[in-house]
């Protein structure tokens, strides 16, 4: 897998490449209607970015993972930007930031599968810790964003 911190966009060219700039450059909605809280949200922007470039990454792990490791870490990824929108539907500000604890905790099993994957040789460093960084930054903002809710 090819990693440029700089190279954008993220899925373009038929490469693998993860992006740091994701934030600035993620296509704008301005011009959009949201239906749901949770498209407004970064924290669930970025989390649908993550899965998307775990969505890919799993694509070329062995075939004999496809029900084990590809699937369980395809579910833990998507399961954070679940959590992020199901909590916005709930009612109560406690009730949203146990979801988001929730994501925060999908984000860091992600991390760990991940750690697996590269301990089986399906990924390398670099896209290891291109990824840990990637979760960082989205647990980050969602602890920060349930210390708002708390507060």
């Amino acid at each position: 897998y090819n990693y440029d911190p700089n190279d954008y966009p993220p899925h373009g060219g038929g490469r693998f490449v993860f992006s740091r700039k994701r934030v600035a450059s993620r296509r704008s909605r301005v011009d959009q209607k949201f239906m749901f809280r949770f498209e407004e949200l970064d924290i669930w922007n970025l989390s649908i970015d993550y899965c998307l470039d775990i969505y890919k990454l799993t694509h070329n792990f062995p075939q004999y993972e496809q029900y084990a490791l590809s699937n369980q870490l395809r579910r833990s990824a998507s399961s954070i930007s679940t959590n992020i929108a199901e909590g916005t539907g709930t009612n109560t500000p406690q009730d949203l930031a146990r979801y988001l604890g929730y994501a925060t905790a999908s984000a860091t099993e992600t991390i760990s599968l991940l750690t697996l994957a590269n301990k089986l040789d399906y990924i390398d460093q670099q896209t290891l810790d291109g990824l840990y960084e990637f979760a960082e930054i989205i647990i980050r903002k969602t602890r920060r964003f349930k210390k708002i809710i708390n507060s």
